[in-house]
């Protein structure tokens, strides 16, 4: 019964897998931009733009800024498959300082009936003196078939996981766009911010009706299996018992008319 016990194991957990296998998804289109742009009292650097596909990856744009009267602003943007930055600073000695990043990362794909599972952890730190103004915003979209699933804007460091269950397929599109932003407005003024993102995106079938009635069946089986191998270690049992004794505890006959706590043991 042991041969048939593991075999049986071993193909339930077999269908098990199979079941609750998740792939990623593989984007049939994708863009990248990037942008940065610093002003730092009469100076200025940018806007740094840069944009394109993945042949060119990864994307970035940075600017500078150093003002004459010591104020500085700089920004840095970076774009790659499903993972974004920016990072912008302001300090205004004298005058006024500001910088912006921005990356956007967007692909589209072709999503098959099933669950949809997105995975998002967007990171953000931002720090200020004074009036210093300091912010981190993350857009998220997600659609397929022409349906919107999620459209949401984040102003804060958060972890998304959502699951959607599509009864049909189609057209998907993923869009997420990182800004950053750092405001110092009068002389003594200081912000800073700090932002990532980083996503997957996967897909799970949902079972066929015949792979569960199998993985049911199989489990039926199993109990079975475990059931009979039970019964043999008490048979088993049961007669080293008889062998090393020569007699087996035995009840009479109207036992069960009395009750169990009435009937002695008897030889055989």
């Amino acid at each position: 019964m042991r041969t048939p016990h593991i075999l049986l194991s071993t193909l339930l957990l077999g269908g098990s897998l199979n079941l609750a296998h998740a792939a990623p998804i593989l984007f049939t289109s994708t863009s990248y931009t990037t942008f940065a742009l610093a002003d730092a009292g009469k100076a200025s650097d940018g806007p740094s733009f840069n944009a394109g596909n993945v042949s060119t990856l990864p994307f970035s744009s940075s600017a500078l800024a150093l003002g004459d009267d010591g104020d500085t602003a700089s920004a840095v943007a970076f774009a790659d498959t499903l993972f974004l930055t920016a990072t912008s600073q302001a300090n205004a000695s004298f005058s006024t300082a500001a910088a912006t990043a921005t990356a956007t990362f967007s692909g589209t794909f072709d999503a098959l009936p099933g669950w949809l599972n997105l995975s998002l952890v967007f990171d953000s730190l931002v720090d200020s003196l004074h009036g210093g103004l300091a912010g981190n915003q993350l857009a998220v979209t997600l659609e397929v078939g022409g349906i919107t699933l999620l459209d949401t804007v984040l102003t804060g460091g958060a972890v998304l996981t959502p699951s959607f269950l599509l009864a049909s397929g189609g057209s998907g599109l993923f869009d997420i766009t990182l800004i950053g932003t750092a405001d110092a407005a009068t002389a003594g003024d200081y912000a800073f911010s700090l932002a990532s993102v980083n996503a997957s995106l996967d897909t799970m079938a949902v079972p066929e009706p015949g792979s569960v009635a199998l993985l049911l069946a199989g489990m039926f089986g199993l109990g079975l299996v475990r059931r009979g191998a039970t019964a043999q270690r008490a048979r088993s049992t049961a007669g080293a018992v008889e062998r090393d004794t020569g007699w087996l505890p035995k009840l009479p006959d109207n036992c069960g008319m009395r009750g169990r706590s009435a009937c002695p043991a008897s030889r055989a």
